[in-house]
């Protein structure tokens, strides 16, 4: 059995979407498929969604942040394979079939299987400036997996993985996923890449929600490195503005697209600096 695993926050729309498509792939499925929604909203009252009742088990979790969420999903799940995705996220075509493909492979029973994430505009051709930017830079799970990491937009877990390592760590609101794929294939799992199991993520649509999770994203890594480890911080996120500039001219898009992103690369690099600054010092520690 398959299982996957959706933590949601108040974004009831953007779910059902999700669920439409892992269910109308589930139904035509030739292998038995388990879909677990985890509400973490800690006041609970979500509408429940009895169109799904056959065909989706719904749970709750008080706990804030997703990792707990996707944690009671875990502890829920039945299938011998749990895959992750998110509730903004829509499948595509044969995702299911893809990752059913992938695990049928004995070799993969140790295989951690990260999978595509495209970022598409709400209008393409008609992009914002954080759009533009998104689709361009917005999670390229490929490089991720280079770098030891995937995110769980699209990543898929042998259960007998959380067995054996654990489950993610509870304590991160941001770089949850990273943390969990370094700790198992530090005890022999492989992470590898699989563009054949792919979802599509809506791009941000404005500057303030782009900034929104880089502050999430550095503070949780401005926690990890302490005060002395801000220094590195700042080096690596100077160089990064300079080196998302050269990516974008080599990146096949219009110039136009390509135009709206450079803007949006020195606002970030900006904010970038700023939001590290800021989470250094002391009284800027609240919930993340």
């Amino acid at each position: 059995m398959l299982t996957i695993v959706i933590p949601f926050f108040r974004d009831q729309a953007r779910l059902e979407v999700l669920l439409d498509g892992l269910v109308a792939q589930k139904k035509s499925a030739a292998f038995p498929v388990e879909i677990i929604a985890v509400d973490n909203d800690p006041d609970g009252g979500y509408v429940p969604l009895t169109r799904f009742s056959d065909d989706v088990r719904f749970a709750t979790c008080a706990k804030p942040g997703s990792y707990a969420a996707r944690n009671v999903g875990v502890g829920m799940a039945e299938g011998r394979v749990i895959a992750f995705t998110d509730a903004d996220c829509t499948p595509a075509p044969g995702f299911l079939a893809a990752l059913h493909a992938f695990y049928s492979d004995a070799n993969q029973s140790t295989a951690l299987a990260a999978g595509k994430v495209t970022v598409v505009a709400q209008t393409p051709g008609a992009e914002t400036l954080a759009e533009a930017y998104d689709c361009l830079f917005g999670l390229p799970q490929e490089a991720y997996v280079q770098r030891g990491y995937a995110v769980t937009a699209n990543l898929a877990v042998p259960a007998q993985a959380f067995r054996d390592v654990g489950v993610f760590d509870e304590a991160h609101f941001s770089g949850g996923d990273a943390e969990f794929c370094r700790r198992a294939t530090g005890q022999g799992y492989r992470l590898v890449y699989y563009g054949a199991a792919e979802v599509l993520h809506p791009a941000r649509r404005t500057l303030s929600e782009l900034a929104n999770k880089m502050d999430r994203v550095i503070g949780a890594q401005v926690d990890r490195a302490g005060l002395l480890g801000t220094v590195p911080l700042i080096a690596r996120a100077m160089a990064r503005g300079v080196l998302s500039l050269v990516e974008l001219v080599r990146r096949p898009a219009a110039w136009r697209t390509k135009g709206k992103a450079a803007v949006v690369v020195l606002y970030l690099s900006m904010a970038r600096l700023y939001f590290i600054v800021y989470h250094a010092l002391p009284f800027s520690k609240r919930r993340r």
